[in-house]
């Protein structure tokens, strides 16, 4: 009893290989997944029965790259039961998966992404109806998802580039170190609308809480054959400015050496006289303007080590609205 009680405990560990080609995000698992070992997502959360399958049914698979983490889950479950599909609710109360990372260089700090700028994250995209088919979503920092439901089982794919994910210092991912992650599936039925989970990793045995407030008794996970070439130099330019309504710019980036490991940056962008730009940069560099201003940008290597020159952009000719002023 005692040893069952001890296993329960113990955080699973999973060595990630690397991709030989991108996969494509759209929900197919591509020939690709075929060269990486699946890892079941079977352990009940604590208090809660869900009916997804049996053990090994639902399952996740990862591969890595330099630009980032590829991620797909296969949920096999009784039936489908999304919030847009009950009529309403809190998305997180019904189906849908959950993603959590930790990239903190000390793993256990009681935290969890519900404590902002704790070095821990969640990517947990919502189901609708208009993804079901394989859409590819793209969030604001660069992170993907595309669903494929064939009722009442479904697949979700995922990409997160390495630039989106920061310690709790705000530098980025060590490649080479270990990093906390975890599965979660919400799972929720027409017949019993309660939220019930299956994860990977953390099942509540330490009653600490969920991987979203804490991610203590989460996995870890290594990338096979890591090795970080550090960036030695950035250079940034733009071409020309923005003078219409509207009208995006994108920056040009040259990350030196160009076998460099993590090649994406972290910008930051003020205005002319230091204060807080309106206008949003995507982390490829593409800036969408909301009023006019003159601004400032500057690129960091993801470690926050190395430091582009500033260059200035200069946005003219737009037409504020009450949506685009608004903070919210």
């Amino acid at each position: 009893f005692v040893s069952v009680a001890f296993a329960q405990l113990e955080r699973p560990e999973a060595v990630i290989k690397k991709a030989t080609v991108k996969p494509v995000i759209d929900g197919v698992f591509d020939e690709v997944w075929a060269e990486t070992d699946s890892l079941s997502i079977e352990r009940p959360f604590t208090g809660t029965v869900p009916t997804l399958g049996e053990p090994g049914e639902t399952y996740w698979k990862a591969l890595w790259d330099e630009d980032g983490f590829y991620l797909i889950v296969n949920v096999t479950d009784d039936a489908y039961y999304p919030n847009y599909v009950a009529g309403g609710g809190n998305a997180w109360e019904f189906d849908k998966p959950e993603i959590y990372f930790d990239v903190n260089w000390v793993l256990e700090d009681a935290m969890g992404p519900s404590t902002g700028g704790s070095g821990h994250h969640q990517m947990a995209p919502d189901m609708t109806a208009a993804k079901e088919n394989g859409e590819l979503n793209t969030e604001g920092n660069g992170r993907q998802h595309a669903f494929k439901v064939e009722v009442p089982n479904y697949v979700a794919e995922y990409f997160v580039p390495w630039g989106s994910l920061t310690t709790n210092e705000g530098g980025g991912v060590d490649i080479e170190g270990t990093i906390g992650f975890d599965v979660t599936i919400n799972d929720s039925d027409p017949d019993d609308a309660t939220r019930r989970r299956s994860v990977w990793a953390n099942d509540n045995s330490d009653n600490n809480g969920e991987a979203w407030t804490n991610m203590d008794a989460c996995g870890k996970i290594t990338l096979e054959g890591a090795q970080v070439i550090d960036v030695d130099e950035i250079n940034i330019s733009v071409d020309g400015a923005i003078t219409e309504n509207n009208q995006v710019l994108q920056i040009n980036v040259e990350v030196l050496p160009e076998d460099a490991t993590v090649k994406q940056v972290v910008w930051d962008v003020t205005t002319a006289d230091g204060g807080l730009a309106r206008a949003s940069i995507s982390p490829e560099g593409l800036i969408t303007p909301v009023i006019d201003e003159e601004l400032v940008i500057v690129a960091w290597s993801s470690d926050l080590f190395i430091e582009s020159d500033p260059i200035t952009v200069s946005i003219s000719g737009q037409i504020p609205t009450l949506a685009k002023l608004s903070w919210i």
